[in-house]
C-alpha cells in the first residue's frame, strides 16, 4: 500500500554449509564479540544475511526500557532485597544462556550462581531504591551494553546501525515516566497512536494492535493476570526441563559445530586445561552420548576463543 518492499529472509542456507565452516564462523564472531555474547546466534544471522544486500539498519533494541521488560505482577512502587535479585537472575536473566548440568564443576557452578546474583543485586542498587525503576536501569545500563551493544559494535565496521530508542531524548523521556505508565506497553502504544493512529490500529506480529495497549479495555486486568500466569507456568516448565530458547538458526548451526568437534576433537582440546569445565562431559559430547544445547555450544566457543592464543 505504501510502496515499500518487504522481504523476510529464511535460515535455510544454514543447513547447507559444511561442519567446518560454522565452526570457523562462530570463532570469528566470538572474537568480534570479545566472547561477551552469543557467537552462534550472530554466525547464523550472518549466513542468512548473505541472501540480501547490506545497508543501513534501523534497530529498536532498547525500547524495552519504555515498556518495563522485567515487570511482573502488580506494578506499584516498592523496595527490594537480595532475594528479589536472585529470583530475577534465575527466572528472567540467565535462563536462555544456561548450560547443561554436568558441563561445569559443581563447586564452580554454585560459586558462579552466587556471584551472578550478587552482581545483579549490586547493579540494581546502582539503579535506585525502587524495584521497577531499578530493573529498567539494569536493562539499559547492563543488558543493553553486554548484549545489543556488543553485537552492534561487532558489525559496525560493515554497516550503519541507527537506533532511535537509544537517542538521548528518548532515554530521557523514558526515565521520566512512572513504571505505571510503562507497564503493559501503555506508553509505547499511546506514542504510536499519537504518531500514526491508522498504523496503530493494525495488529502487530503475534500481538494486538498498539491501540489495544494505549487504551486497554476494562477486562485488561483479568487479561494481564492470565498472561502473567502463563508466563510463570512457561518459565516453571522451562526450569524443570532445564531447557532454554535457542536463537533463530542456532539449533542447526550448533549441531554443525558439534559435528565438526567430533570430526576434529583437537578443536575442543583447550577446554581440558580449564579446571571448571568437566572433561568427562566433553568426552560424552564427542562420543555422541550428549547433544549439547546451542547455549552450551556458544559458551564453550567463547571459552575456547578467550583462552586460546592460536585462533
Amino acid at each position: 500500500r505504501s510502496g515499500l518492499r518487504t522481504a523476510v529472509p529464511a535460515f535455510a542456507a544454514v543447513e547447507h554449509v559444511s561442519p567446518a565452516q560454522p565452526w570457523r564462523l562462530c570463532r570469528v564472531e566470538a572474537t568480534r564479540l570479545d566472547a561477551m555474547a552469543d557467537p552462534v546466534a550472530l554466525a547464523a544471522q550472518r549466513i542468512a544475511e548473505q541472501a540480501f544486500e547490506q545497508g543501513v539498519r534501523i534497530s529498536g533494541l532498547g525500547g524495552e526500557v519504555a515498556r518495563g521488560f522485567y515487570y511482573v505482577g502488580r506494578v506499584t512502587d516498592r523496595s527490594y532485597d537480595q532475594k528479589d535479585a536472585a529470583r530475577l537472575a534465575a527466572w528472567r536473566m540467565f535462563v536462555n544462556e544456561s548450560v547443561e548440568t554436568g558441563l561445569l564443576g559443581s563447586d564452580f557452578s554454585a560459586w558462579a550462581q552466587d556471584v551472578a546474583s550478587e552482581a545483579v543485586f549490586a547493579a540494581l542498587v546502582d539503579g535506585g531504591p525502587e524495584w521497577f525503576r531499578a530493573t529498567d536501569e539494569l536493562y539499559l545500563r547492563h543488558r543493553m551494553q553486554r548484549w545489543a551493544g556488543a553485537t552492534d559494535i561487532a558489525v559496525s565496521a560493515e554497516r550503519v546501525v541507527i537506533n532511535p530508542m537509544l537517542d538521548d531524548g528518548f532515554l530521557d523521556l523514558a526515565a521520566r515516566l512512572r513504571p505505571q505508565d510503562k507497564v503493559n506497553s501503555r506508553f509505547l502504544g499511546a506514542l504510536q497512536m499519537e504518531l500514526d493512529p491508522e498504523l496503530g490500529r493494525m495488529p502487530l506480529d503475534g500481538r494486538p494492535a498498539p491501540a489495544a495497549y494505549a487504551e486497554p479495555s476494562r477486562w485488561e486486568p483479568i487479561t494481564q493476570t492470565l498472561s502473567t500466569g502463563r508466563r510463570f507456568a512457561n518459565k516453571a516448565v522451562q526450569r524443570i526441563r532445564r531447557g532454554n530458547r535457542p536463537p533463530a538458526g542456532g539449533t542447526v548451526l550448533a549441531a554443525k559445530v558439534v559435528e565438526h568437534w567430533r570430526e576434529a576433537p583437537s578443536s575442543v582440546e583447550p577446554l581440558r586445561a580449564l579446571p571448571f569445565v568437566e572433561s568427562a562431559w566433553v568426552d560424552r559430547v564427542l562420543s555422541h552420548e550428549v547433544e549439547p544445547r546451542p547455549s552450551s555450544v556458544a559458551f564453550l566457543t567463547n571459552l575456547i576463543v578467550a583462552t586460546s592464543d592460536d585462533l
